[in-house]
């Protein structure tokens, strides 16, 4: 008896430490120290990298690879079953968090795009999007960025960034009727295609110096939607969120302060049409 509880308290003992090993490398992951070893920063960004390029893999494998019996031939072809063509189109707000804390506001977004939706003989779907997206915030600079005027420090700027994004979604969908209703998330990759700063009436667009930007990056995304499946196709109202892990800028850090980083995020609030084509039926 005293030994078979002994057995279950070790084994209880293991259990929490096996979980905070795995709640470290979470921590690490996605909450990176706040000032600490270069090195160790620089591994946590590779870790979220890594994070993001396995959940683009994980979506299509777990979409596609849900069990099904292949000895016939109809079953074969009932394996990929509806193909969705569509635009979408969106606005909403963003912001940039700074660290070492730096004043700011969110500011006006909207984004546009077009998808593909793949869909097995499940209810869950892979979307693949390829968008343009429009992101901005207001801040206060106390530094000079490289080519902006002095008379603009400590003024409030508006900066506003242009993407090109690829966002790779895995879905859950269910429909009663005419009614339809989505949960999705997944990835994306974005590319910085230029930003504009406006202060006093007056406009700078820097040119993008790869020393100062961090122009390609990933991040994740998110969200849910309503709306009515038509004979025309579905038409879907949509809220999501995002939030890039790489760094918007390059900057230095400062002794005796905090690792610099700025994490963008967003949100909006969208509508999207779908076409499907059912395939083997």
């Amino acid at each position: 008896m005293a030994g078979n509880f002994r057995a279950a308290l070790q084994g209880s003992q293991d259990s929490k430490a096996l979980g905070t090993i795995y709640g470290s490398v979470i921590l690490s992951v996605f909450l990176p120290p706040r000032c600490g070893n270069v090195g160790i920063i620089q591994r946590s960004r590779f870790m979220r990298t890594i994070f993001v390029l396995l959940l683009l893999l994980a979506i299509p494998w777990v979409v596609f690879s849900q069990p099904i019996d292949t000895s016939s031939f109809e079953a074969r072809r009932l394996r990929l079953c509806a193909v969705s063509f569509g635009v979408r189109g969106g606005v909403g707000q963003s912001s940039v968090s700074f660290r070492p804390y730096q004043q700011g506001q969110s500011g006006r977004a909207f984004d546009v795009g077009v998808f593909v939706r793949l869909r097995g003989d499940m209810p869950l779907a892979m979307q693949m999007e390829f968008g343009y997206m429009r992101t901005g915030y207001t801040t206060r600079e106390f530094t000079a960025r490289y080519g902006m005027p002095e008379d603009w420090l400590g003024r409030d700027l508006q900066v506003t960034q242009h993407w090109a994004t690829l966002p790779v979604m895995g879905d859950f969908a269910y429909s009663i009727g005419w009614f339809g209703f989505r949960v999705f998330g997944g990835a994306m990759v974005d590319y910085l295609l230029g930003e504009t700063l406006q202060a006093e009436g007056a406009r700078l667009a820097p040119k993008l110096y790869e020393g100062l930007y961090h122009r390609l990056g990933v991040g994740v995304l998110g969200g849910a939607g309503l709306g009515a499946v038509l004979p025309i196709g579905s038409i879907m109202l949509e809220y999501r969120g995002f939030y890039r892990f790489t760094d918007l800028y390059r900057r230095d850090r400062i002794p005796m302060q905090e690792d610099p980083r700025q994490g963008l995020r967003g949100q909006m609030l969208s509508l999207s049409y779908y076409y499907t084509l059912e395939l083997g039926r």
